[in-house]
């Protein structure tokens, strides 16, 4: 093994009940977002759909999203506790949360057009984001 002699500064205090993968992730995810979200070329204002919006990235997507005055719609799958995932990302940012069911009706009537869609695995919902990014070479759709 290499050793290494850094200063305290330089490190992040790990939950030892994390595994090794769990605690790579806290750097690589907001990572991900903060790339995707820095390339888009989006403005303040500008709306973004993500579907795996309660992974991570998705989270880190929303505040990030917040932060810089974009909007979010956020679509997740169905599940017995939506109520509290719906509060808990509505708590991160400010706009919408949506399942999978539900971007087929609400969606469907939505005005806006999103300019970047993020797309964290394919499903029903892949479909809406492709529907509905805004049809310009500005707009992006990231798999």
């Amino acid at each position: 093994a290499d050793l290494s002699v850094v200063e305290e500064y330089e490190l992040i205090k790990v939950d030892p009940r994390l595994s090794p993968l769990q605690a790579a992730s806290i750097i690589g995810n907001p990572s991900a977002a903060w790339l995707m979200l820095s390339m888009s070329g989006l403005e303040r204002g500008d709306w973004i759909i993500q579907n795996s919006a309660n992974s991570a990235v998705g989270r880190a997507v929303i505040e990030m999203a917040n932060d810089k005055g974009y909007h979010t719609i956020n679509v997740v799958r169905d599940r017995p506790n939506i109520a509290e995932l719906k509060a808990d990302l509505l708590r991160l940012g400010r706009d919408i949360v949506w399942t999978e069911e539900e971007v087929s009706t609400e969606g469907r009537a939505f005005e806006g057009r999103p300019k970047l869609g993020l797309n964290g695995e394919e499903r029903v919902a892949c479909e809406f984001l492709i529907y509905s990014v805004e049809e310009e070479r500005s707009s992006h759709t990231v798999s």
